[in-house]
């Protein structure tokens, strides 16, 4: 009996010890969980603090065979599609077809999303979007395979506005693609460049049928100006003709080379290309002073123009109608021009 009494003690103040000791264990777990909770929550409010104020816009959409929906958003992405709420987003738009986007665009969203099936692919698209304003944006658009269930996938999508962006490039281009095109002396169209405008203006002319007028100009004698005054002063005449030509003549200008021009001007009058070979013949005549003295000298040249109006015109025949007229004004003995009427 004392023997059991004892055992009987001991067991008693083992599981008291041990509800005391289980007591404190879960304790210190619900104080861990508490803390690793209260980390968690912490944490996911710095993620939706970041999320919320990037400088992109952030979409992350389950997308299955049959539909897409919105799972978050934050405020920049509905800023860059244009709409204020998400309710608008997908208001009246089926698979999320955002009505600021053409059906192009839509269709190449959603073709991006059908080619996502591997984890971590990512499809990069561009779409132009419509905001209220009326402003027409370009958005660089990376979706991005994130989680993958089957047939359900979780996308993020990455929104950024690239309008300035590409604006400048293409503006950049564009100056590289100018200056490409400029007689380098001059500064008006070099030959390439010239022959290029004056084969598309009659291109239109001939598919809309109206008047075109295209002319070749000459600096007569031209070497005597490299012999008499030197080659300094002979760039001289070479600035001043195309500067005239450029300033008196509606249409595009530019330099074959050497001392030889051309000009076209696009659907003009009778009485407009009169008048401004009258212009440009008068301000030649005028002259240029000279480098070493100050004394004008006049700059004479032929001038050949053909004016005609007929659908289905051909570069080469009115190129050749061109030269005709030249061939005149040289024959009436050069300083003059000669318009040819077709």
């Amino acid at each position: 009996e004392q023997n059991f009494t004892h055992m009987l003690g001991i067991m008693i103040v083992s599981i008291l010890l041990m509800g005391v000791l289980f007591g404190v264990v879960i304790k210190l777990v619900g104080s861990q969980a508490m803390g690793f909770r209260t980390k968690m929550w912490k944490q996911a409010e710095l993620i939706e603090s970041i999320y919320e104020t990037m400088s992109v816009g952030l979409l992350r959409l389950c997308v299955t065979d049959e539909k897409s929906t919105i799972i978050k958003t934050n405020s920049k992405g509905l800023e860059l599609l244009g709409v204020e709420s998400v309710d608008e987003l997908v208001k009246n738009n089926k698979n999320l077809r955002i009505s600021t986007m053409d059906e192009m665009d839509i269709a190449a969203l959603e073709e991006a999303c059908k080619t996502l099936k591997k984890q971590w692919d990512s499809v990069m698209t561009e779409v132009h979007v419509t905001w209220k304003d009326g402003s027409i944006h370009l958005l660089r658009i990376r979706d991005t395979l994130v989680e993958m269930d089957g047939n359900v996938k979780v996308i993020q999508r990455m929104c950024q506005d690239i309008t300035e962006e590409r604006k400048k490039h293409e503006d950049a281009l564009m100056a590289v693609e100018e200056k490409a095109s400029l007689d380098p002396m001059t500064q008006i169209k070099n030959k390439k460049a010239i022959e290029q405008l004056i084969h598309d203006n009659i291109k239109e002319a001939g598919e809309k049928n109206v008047p075109i007028a295209v002319g070749f100009v000459d600096v007569d004698n031209f070497k005597n100006y490299n012999t008499l005054y030197g080659h300094l002063q002979g760039d001289e005449v070479i600035k001043f003709v195309a500067h005239t030509l450029r300033d008196n003549i509606r249409g595009v200008v530019g330099r074959n080379g050497g001392d030889e021009f051309s000009f076209c001007m696009l659907n003009p009058t009778e009485q407009e290309v009169e008048e401004a070979m009258q212009a440009v013949h008068k301000k030649l005549n005028e002259g240029i002073p000279l480098l070493e003295t100050g004394d004008v000298i006049p700059t004479p040249c032929s001038i050949g123009v053909v004016i005609l109006q007929k659908a289905g015109l051909e570069y080469s025949v009115v190129i050749e109608q061109a030269d005709q007229a030249m061939y005149f004004a040289k024959e009436k003995g050069k300083n003059t021009y000669h318009i040819l009427k077709g």
